[in-house]
């Protein structure tokens, strides 16, 4: 039933109805990245940082995938599907990918209330490192999203995979990872040096 409604809305608001998925996906990573990851408990939970992420995927993410899946999906037509498939990937990972990151970092900051330079030091600290684990998560995902999935659903893969993703990005935003890491004796990010 859940499908079913998800797969009409899609059909007569596909927008709306990715960006408000997107949003509800951002806000379950947020709180898998507090609960899960950062173990903060209820009472110590930063609401406004969920209302926050869940924004920033209903305003930014939701609307700006959408309509890059259907950029790509439309304007990138080489016949060969080998061919095809590896410049979707290629655009989406190494022309989209950058600016989604830097995105990411620069308007979260500001919803924060940190100033242009606090936001500078946060993409100076955790751009790199976020790209290319970026890179890392979302090639492989691509790759298959691209062959296997249709142009309407490829944003809900991406939403389903990227909770975890947006748990990662949550965490590191909020400049946990070193705290998670030392607590918990596990490696949640790999500078891009190494």
């Amino acid at each position: 039933m859940v499908v079913a409604l998800y797969t009409r809305a899609l059909a007569k608001y596909p927008i709306t109805t990715q960006s408000g998925a997107t949003a509800v996906l951002f806000a379950a990573g947020d709180l898998i990245a507090q609960q899960g990851v950062e173990g903060r408990g209820w009472a110590k939970h930063q609401w406004d940082r969920t209302a926050r992420m869940s924004a920033f995927g209903f305003f930014l993410a939701g609307p700006a995938l959408a309509n890059w899946y259907r950029f790509l999906d439309r304007r990138v037509t080489i016949a060969h599907p080998v061919g095809n498939l590896a410049a979707r990937v290629a655009l989406d990972q190494f022309a989209f990918s950058p600016v989604s990151v830097a995105t990411f970092f620069s308007v979260n900051s500001l919803m924060e209330g940190l100033s242009v330079d606090e936001t500078r030091a946060k993409l100076r600290q955790n751009y790199w490192t976020a790209l290319v684990n970026n890179w890392k998560v979302w090639i492989g995902v691509q790759l298959a999203n691209f062959y296997f999935v249709p142009v309407n659903h490829r944003l809900l893969v991406v939403n389903t995979v990227a909770l975890g993703w947006n748990a990662y990005m949550s965490t590191l935003n909020a400049g946990k990872v070193e705290e998670v890491e030392a607590e918990n004796g596990m490696v949640l990010a790999v500078p891009a040096d190494n």
